[in-house]
């Protein structure tokens, strides 16, 4: 009896402590921020302390916020192209750009992410795409590809996955791609209640304020999202909620596999309801690569691994692609996987042709200061100068038709 009446004590203590651990909140708003950096939501009343966690803070089957940003995932389609004909090959690589294109009618920039991940072969998924693409499938027919795809999973067979994420907007400014009249809203605080104490403690434990993205408020981005889901076609399909995981987590497995449990399949709007995905420690003390260290969940072994990064300085002014050459097929031969991370930015047309006015004017001026002080340009400024005289006459018809 004495031992449950200790036992009783020590954990009213322990939440005594947390209560008061915890940052207080008064009227829906809590403390000012420290002087350390730390940022604040969109909203001005919200603390999150996103040091101590990713900053992804809502994701669906559409889309996904990262810090104040709004973002859409696509998985695209791939096709063998080794028995594909010339003409297959040219659309395969033109049809993108046309959506590209499309996405670039907005008057602001838009901001895309190409990522080329190996991902272990899904049997479940394998096996219903092939079977839903016969016709009359047996019994026999189903258990046999069934057998075929859970044998090669055994085996840990891969594939080379490609996604495309594009920024739909921000919190605080709305939309960038432009598809009419959609507008969003900030995250908004319930200073109508007060937070219990199971939601303090969690606070606690994640690091992150409390904040509520209002339904309306993702009704909206999702229509924006449908919108550019809806451009690629059959070029691609929605990545999951359940795919962005493996993505936010495979970074930091090195060649460890990646869990695919536990996967929360909603983000409730409720407070301190953040998924804890990922559990990582690493040492980027060296500076050639990063130690990588996981713990297996069913062995409690300690496992290690070792992952490096590769940038790309430059390219050169011209490259002829050769199909059999290219660097995604180099890529894929080798012996062990590569990810592939591309960032870029869609620039609108009239902005676009402004850099280009802009560019070709500094090199021509270049030119003109050289040859007035006496000296012979090299031959790489007068290729500069007339590549970029060739670029700016291939944009003037396009600014002329538009103010037309």
């Amino acid at each position: 009896m004495g031992a449950l009446i200790i036992g009783i004590v020590a954990i009213v203590a322990v939440l005594a402590l947390t209560w008061f651990l915890v940052p207080s909140t008064k009227d829906g708003h809590t403390d000012k921020p420290k002087k350390d950096g730390k940022t604040g939501t969109a909203g001005g009343g919200q603390i999150r302390e996103d040091a101590h966690r990713l900053p992804y803070r809502y994701a669906d089957n559409r889309i996904f916020v990262h810090g104040d940003s709004v973002w859409t995932g696509v998985r695209l389609t791939t096709h063998p192209e080794e028995l594909a004909s010339a003409d297959e090959l040219t659309a395969m690589a033109t049809e993108p750009g046309r959506v590209f294109a499309a996405l670039g009618r907005s008057d602001r920039p838009v901001e895309w992410h190409l990522k080329i991940v190996e991902k272990p072969v899904d049997a479940p998924a394998e096996t219903a795409r092939i079977v839903d693409a016969a016709w009359l499938p047996t019994r026999n027919y189903r258990a046999y590809v069934e057998r075929i795809a859970e044998y090669q999973q055994r085996l840990g067979a891969s594939e080379r996955e490609v996604v495309l994420f594009v920024k739909l907007g921000s919190l605080t400014h709305g939309p960038t791609v432009s598809l009419g009249e959609t507008s969003a809203e900030v995250p908004r605080p319930r200073s109508g209640e007060k937070a219990g104490l199971t939601a303090r403690a969690g606070e606690l434990v994640t690091g992150v304020s409390e904040e509520d993205l209002a339904p309306a408020t993702i009704e909206r981005w999702q229509a924006v999202a449908a919108s550019v889901h809806q451009a690629f076609g059959r070029l691609g399909e929605p990545l999951s909620r359940a795919d962005l995981v493996y993505h936010i987590r495979k970074p930091l497995y090195g060649h460890l596999p990646v869990p695919k449990e536990p996967v929360i399949r909603s983000r409730a709007w409720g407070r301190s309801q953040f998924d804890l995905v990922v559990d990582f420690r690493g040492d980027n003390s060296r500076p050639t690569h990063i130690e990588i260290e996981q713990v297996d969940e069913e062995t409690g072994q300690q496992l290690v691994s070792y992952a490096t990064t590769l940038v790309v300085a430059s390219w050169p002014e011209s490259m002829r692609f050769q199909q059999y050459q290219a660097w995604a097929r180099r890529v894929g031969e080798l012996d062990f996987p590569v990810d592939v991370s591309w960032r870029g930015t869609l620039l609108p047309a009239q902005q676009f042709s402004k850099e280009i006015v802009k560019i070709h004017n500094n090199l021509k001026d270049e030119y003109e200061d050289m040859v007035a002080g006496g000296r012979t340009p090299d031959q790489q400024l007068t290729g500069q100068v007339a590549v970029s005289k060739e670029a700016v006459d291939a944009t003037t018809p396009a600014r002329g038709s538009r103010a037309g």
